[in-house]
């Protein structure tokens, strides 16, 4: 056998060689060893964000928990101003609670305006005003809103609340004459005391009485239709009634703010 035929044997008998080898194969591991570590760094990460995430939404909503609401009463001041309760013309066109249409009448009154005051003098303020406004509540016609007050400030013998409780009664009992026809309603719950009166007055349109008393104070909404109105001046008791809902509050909390101990 020629030495010729014996290499070609030897060639056809060794397999050849597959797969990457040299430079070739060391980059091949090299890049998948990176995507490799990259993969699990990226799971770290991620797992590393959820328990950081867990961690601040515990400590956000044990915050949350722990934080107290602000008192939101208010605290009655140490002395009142003389004309500083000037409810009709100071306040009212400055809350959202009625909505008025023109203003009519006004009648303030201040003991301590008066002159020959002194401190120390018993004091009484009052104040009587008369709007139209403009319904919140059913109606398409304007209302008319009657407002007053009478706030017993100071007695030299401390029975401030004791002269507010007998007006409050006397004009509660009279609160029928200011009616052709009558009925005594539920009043409401904003108010040390409430009474309310719904029924037609003497041109027979209709009329919503109520009268309060919180502390020293007494005052009273009444609200009429208008008789040139679409209506005839015809407003059911219930939508007077929300309109009241809505105001007496606000003005029973200026009392308690504005009005001394």
């Amino acid at each position: 056998m020629s030495e010729t035929k014996t290499r070609e044997e030897t060639k056809r008998e060794k397999p050849a060689k597959r797969g990457l080898h040299g430079w070739k194969a060391a980059l091949a591991v090299f890049g998948c060893g990176t995507l490799a570590a990259f993969g699990v760094f990226g799971v770290i990460v991620g797992l590393l964000s959820m328990l950081v995430n867990a961690a601040s939404s515990g400590i956000s909503g044990s915050t949350q928990s722990q934080q107290t609401i602000p008192d939101q009463v208010g605290k009655p001041r140490d002395s009142l101003e003389p004309g500083a309760l000037n409810i009709c013309e100071d306040y009212f066109n400055f809350i959202s609670d009625v909505q008025i249409d023109s203003f009519i009448s006004s009648d303030h009154s201040d003991d301590a305006e008066v002159s020959g005051y002194s401190e120390g003098d018993e004091r009484e303020v009052s104040d009587e005003c008369r709007f139209t406004v403009i319904p919140q509540f059913g109606s398409t016609s304007l209302w008319y809103l009657d407002f007053n007050f009478t706030a017993f400030v100071y007695d030299p013998g401390g029975e401030e609340d004791e002269s507010a409780e007998e007006l409050f009664l006397s004009e509660s009992s009279s609160a029928g004459e200011l009616f052709s026809e009558v009925e005594e309603g539920d009043g409401g719950d904003w108010a040390e005391e409430v009474r309310s009166f719904y029924g037609a007055g003497e041109d027979g349109t209709s009329q919503y009485f109520v009268i309060a008393r919180s502390g020293s104070v007494v005052y009273s909404f009444m609200f009429s239709g208008d008789a040139s109105g679409v209506e005839g001046g015809r407003v059911s008791e219930f939508d007077f009634s929300r309109q009241v809902e809505r105001l007496g509050p606000r003005i029973d909390k200026m009392f308690f703010d504005a009005i001394p101990e």
